[in-house]
């Protein structure tokens, strides 16, 4: 599957700017293979997504390709309820060498199992952060479409839980990533923890570039209060591994990424 990007197409992208230029978010590949692989299957709904790997990212500078190609190879069906898809997305160069940029496995149910409870939530506010502040001061560099984050409840060497809701976006600024079963907007949100329990610690940016496992149980809604709640599982100076899960207030998950 073939599609040509532009970030004239794409208004949100002003919102996700690093270093000068406009970068496609990680979840945005996610959501653009997850997209892809529901319109070849009608009925089914995208469930998960497994050893992501965010290879070369997609800049929007002098290195944009004149088109990216999307593809999809079906994996042998488990049963009747369920369809999975090796993903890859891939450019070429001016030198016409093969670029990868993403890489995914797909997984497509009839019907989503019935979501878990997140036991562990922490909602005590302990050294607790606006939110705004944290995209003023230099933590977090996302703009409005990205602005989700209304409140750090608590951090620590462990963990860290934040209230989150993000405003419904104009399916003008979505451009080409509207939002349908999976949201990249409210997505990227959830990441932007690993970014704040990062700058916190260690002074450090980061982006996501890997996730082993990510189950999508039911849509968080633009508009409604939603909380996140990482689990860090180890972190150097260089790095950091942990589990991200966005759940309601009373502990039912929305989306748990490992």
């Amino acid at each position: 599957i073939r599609r040509n990007l532009t970030l004239e197409a794409n208004p949100f992208l002003q919102d996700h700017v690093i270093g000068g230029h406009a970068v496609l978010p990680s979840v945005c590949a996610i959501g653009w293979i997850a997209n892809a692989c529901e319109q070849l299957y009608p009925g089914y709904k995208f469930f998960s997504c497994q050893d992501y790997k965010a290879l070369k990212g997609i800049v929007f500078d002098e290195t944009l390709a004149s088109e990216y190609i999307l593809d999809l190879e079906k994996m042998p069906r488990a049963n009747g309820g369920e369809i999975a898809f090796e993903a890859k997305i891939w450019s070429k160069t001016q030198e016409d060498k093969t670029r990868y940029h993403y890489s995914a496995q797909i997984t497509l149910l009839r019907q989503l199992p019935t979501p878990p409870t997140y036991a562990a939530f922490n909602n005590m506010q302990d050294q607790a952060i606006p939110g705004a502040s944290l995209y003023q001061d230099g933590t977090l560099f996302h703009g409005p479409c990205f602005q989700g984050v209304e409140q750090v409840l608590n951090v620590n060497p462990q963990n860290l839980t934040m209230r989150c809701i993000l405003p419904k976006i104009n399916l003008r600024s979505q451009g080409q990533f509207p939002v349908q079963t999976f949201n990249p907007y409210i997505a990227d949100i959830q990441f932007q923890s690993l970014v704040i329990w990062a700058w916190h610690f260690h002074q450090a940016g980061s982006l996501p570039l890997r996730a082993d496992k990510g189950e999508q149980f039911r849509a968080i809604p633009f508009d409604e209060t939603f909380y996140v709640s990482m689990q860090t599982r180890s972190s150097t100076a260089n790095s950091l591994v942990g589990d991200v899960i966005a759940h309601d207030a009373q502990g039912q998950v929305y989306v748990r990424v490992l």
